[in-house]
This record gives C-alpha cells, structure tokens and sequence, in this order.
C-alpha cells in the first residue's frame, strides 16, 4: 500500500471525511434512555415514545434540545421546560387524546402539578448521567483506524451540549483519529443549519490544506489547488439531506459496516478526483455578531438554497409582486453595498446576488431587512455551479461582476473568474439585450476580461473598448479607498445580441 504521501504525489487526493459523534462514533441510544427517564419519574416503560416527544420535540430546529446543543440554554432551563411540558402537555408534542393524558398522569408517581421543582430536579439528575453514558463504538473507532491507515484525514462534526463534551474528551484514543472537528455549542449553530456546514467547509478545507503543504506541497500554485471532495456521516436524516443540499456527499449512518460499504460505493464513483480549479478560496475571516446573527435568522427568509431542495420554480422563491420583473444576477457582491444601493434604487428588476464568504452574506441579509428589499434574493453557493443548475437559459437580463479578485500572478490566472468558458455560460443565460457589466481596479485584467468578453460570439461590445462608468453603478468604499491611491478603474459592458 501506498503511504498517504506517496499517494498525493501521485495526484490521488482523498476526500475530506467528517463524522456526526453521537449516534456514528460515540453510543448514542434515547430510547434506552428514555426508558430510564420513565423509571425515575415512575412511568411505565411503553410511556417512553411519549415522554420522548416531550424531551426531544422532533428534534426541530426551535426544540428545546436544539438549544441545548447550541449552547442557550443550560440543563436546569432545558429541565425546567420539559418537566413543564409534562405537566401540562400542549400542542403537537402532547399525547393524542384525553384518555392518554390521564393515563400518563395515573401512571405517574412523580408528576404532580403543583411539585415542577421535584421533577425538574429528577430529569437535571438524568440528563448529566448522560455525558458518562457516551461511550465509544467498537466497530466504528476500527473503521476509523483503517481509514487513518489509508491515509484519509478524518474531521467531526457534532451537535453537542457543553456539559456533555468534558466527558467525551475522556477518550483520548478516540479523538486522536480526528485532524479537527467542530462542536455547535462552541459556534452557536446547529445541525441541519447551513451556517455550521459552511463553517466545517472553510475551517476543514483549510487544515487540509496546511496538512498538505506540511507534508510537501511546496509548489504554491499545486497546494492551491487541492479543493477536495467532503463526505458527512451522520445518523440524522435531516442532517445528511441538509449537507447534500450544500454539496457535499453525504452517507446516513446506521452501523459501520452499512456505512463503509456505501462509502467504497462512492470512492468507486470518482469522488476522489480533483476537482476543479476554482476562482475563489474561502478565507476564515472574522464574522461580526450582527453578520452571524443575520445569517442564523435571516437566511431563511432572503436565501435561496443551492441545490434547490425541492421543486419550486426558481421565480417563486420573490414575493409574487416581483416573480415576472427581469432578473439581475450580481456575481462575488463582496459585503453587499453595491448591490443593495442598486436594488433600492430599481424596484423595477427583481436581484439574485451569489456570493460564498459568510461575512458578506450577512452583510447583505442585514441590509435586506432593514432596507426592505424583498425583491433581492442571495445564493451562498460558487457561481458558476448556480449558472449551470440553477439559472434558466436566456432568462437573466443584467449580470454584474464589480471587482472580482485579479489574481495577478501569471501561475494564477487560470484562476480569474472570467474566462472563455464562463463567458459563454454567462452568455447562454443572458436574455436578447442582456448585457453583461464587469468592473476592475487592475488593468491587466481589465485587459484580459476586454479580449475575453470580445471573443464571445453574440456578445458586442458598447464603447470603442472600455466603457464609461454607467450611472447605476455606484461608487462603493472599496474602490473610493482604491481611487484615493490613485487605482485607475475600469468598467466593461457588453451586451447580448443575436
């Protein structure tokens, strides 16, 4: 067998996988303990589906336990409201009927309307017996190993309480598998958010690559490149069906055989193959609070999933108002200013922005809400796949690319953004007269985009080369900090005539 090293000279690098902890690499089993629970509160051991529904409410992203993960509430709060909710069930998570509700209460020894405090105390005492209660899985710790030995780098990923980390740090041996991993109540978000998969995505991706560097990745322009495939295992339904929306290869776990034998279905596909070189890397820069919390609570509202999880037509993800108003796609909107002055300006038009950092995805949402643009929707996603799955051919009337990054060392141009393929994807989904309006500070590239642009069959260009700046362009601060340096910028439109 090849060492891990010898197989990455030999251009075989391996995909990134990540595994859920509880319920794939740690003994994770609530009906057991649930029926525990049942006997601590005097319930008969068939009340444990039902007081299930009461601890874990579906495991939905507002459940109590969700928040425990998260790390916003601690065991006495997330005791309190499950005691209460025994006590007086409600909503969907109650028993079915009347009869059950006072068969759960004659069953019960210990729950008694008028003694929250006592119960509260009883599930406080269950939920910290917990942490010591996740032991390791045999047969899962030796797949690990073999894949170790293979040469994978191997990262976690888990939605995991404060309380119960401490004692899974236990087990040394355990996580001495693991390059990194992730715990949500370490970051605030949880699975199946798409924030902590974005998270993993940037921070795993990067320690590959520092691994790869360090092992001797001395050519620069080689470590750049390695942009490898994620697949996620995890037990939860939910979670895989979330990774794969973002584009990773996702396994559900039930056991380590079941899952190495998908797995090697997989590597039988070719997901270890490079991918493709990308115009963008994802950098760990810092996100603000407001950033954070706008893409926790706001994406939902104003993001576009990629892929699409379901069958909505793509113009249904406006408000019906702006469905049928010709469509402007901005490409890398940086922190979104520019897009969200011109959107404000132009109700006429409804505006997709696509961008990948996290930052500036916030950013816009932020600006979305407080400004009321709900004709402008986001995609966090690498543009090039939103334009081949995503976007209708001949369907977009303006795309903007203001500013994308030059990458001006001559090893790095295959690289740039705008090249000959994707002008003429660009192109295939412009709209007769649509127009394509690119921007730079660097006139090298503004150089090259003006030969690419004007090679592009059915695109013309409307100036003697490079064109004055349009008027619903605006001045952004990054390019009035690059103007005050003396930057010369340059601006490009080209539009689409058959």
């Amino acid at each position: 067998m090849l060492s891990p090293f010898e197989s990455i000279k030999m251009n075989r690098v391996k995909p990134i996988l990540v595994f859920d902890l509880g319920g794939v690499v740690f003994d994770w089993n609530p009906k057991l303990f649930l029926k525990d629970l049942c006997s601590a509160l005097g319930l008969a051991d068939d009340r444990a589906d039902l007081l299930g529904l009461a601890v874990f409410q579906d495991y939905g992203l507002t459940a109590d336990w969700l928040q425990f993960d998260r790390g916003a509430i601690d065991i006495a709060s997330l005791s309190q409201r499950i005691a209460q909710r025994l006590i007086a069930p409600t909503g969907q998570n109650a028993p079915p009927t009347q009869a059950d509700r006072k068969l759960a209460r004659a069953e019960s020894r210990a729950i008694d309307d008028n003694d929250v405090i006592a119960i509260t105390a009883r599930i406080v005492d269950w939920i910290e017996a917990l942490g010591p209660r996740l032991t390791p899985i045999p047969e899962t710790i030796e797949w690990l190993k073999h894949l170790r030995e293979a040469g994978f780098r191997i990262y976690f990923l888990s939605n995991m309480p404060k309380p119960f980390i401490q004692h899974l740090h236990v087990h040394q041996a355990v996580f001495s598998q693991f390059s990194d991993g992730l715990f949500s109540s370490h970051v605030g978000w949880v699975k199946p958010e798409t924030e902590i998969f974005s998270l993993a995505r940037e921070r795993f991706t990067r320690r590959q690559q520092e691994y790869l560097f360090n092992e001797g990745w001395t050519n620069a322009r080689t470590h750049e490149e390695q942009e490898q495939a994620l697949v996620f295992f995890d037990d939860s339904l939910a979670n895989v069906q979330a990774a794969k929306r973002l584009g990773w290869q996702a396994i559900q776990f039930r056991d380590a055989r079941q899952a190495s034998r998908d797995f090697q279905q997989l590597q039988g596909q070719g997901i270890h193959l490079k991918r493709s070189v990308r115009s963008f890397v994802v950098r760990a820069g810092r996100i603000g609070s407001g950033q954070s919390k706008a893409l926790s609570s706001l994406a939902p509202l104003y993001c576009i999933a990629m892929p699409q999880a379901d069958a909505t037509p793509f113009c249904e993800h406006w408000p019906a108002a702006h469905r049928h108003k010709p469509l402007v796609v901005d490409i890398g909107f940086g922190m979104g200013d520019a897009l969200a002055s011109m959107a404000a300006q132009d109700p006429s038009h409804r505006y997709l922005g696509i961008e990948v950092h996290p930052p500036g995805v916030g950013s816009l949402l932020q600006r979305i809400h407080d400004q009321g643009l709900d004709h402008v929707r986001v995609i966090q996603h690498d543009a090039i796949e939103v334009l081949e799955r995503v976007i209708a051919p001949d369907s977009v009337a303006a795309f903007h690319i203001y500013f994308p990054d030059p990458w001006p060392k001559k090893r790095h141009h295959k690289r740039r953004l705008v090249q000959k393929a994707f002008v003429g994807l660009l192109s295939s989904r412009l709209a007769n007269n649509g127009y394509v309006h690119c921007a730079t500070d660097w006139e090298p590239y503004a150089q090259w985009m003006l030969e690419v642009l004007s090679a592009q069959t059915g695109l013309r260009n409307q100036a003697l080369g490079y064109h004055q700046r349009p008027a619903w362009r605006p001045i952004t601060k990054f390019e009035a900090r690059g103007l005050k340096l003396g930057h010369t910028v340059t601006d490009l439109l080209f539009r689409k005539q058959s």
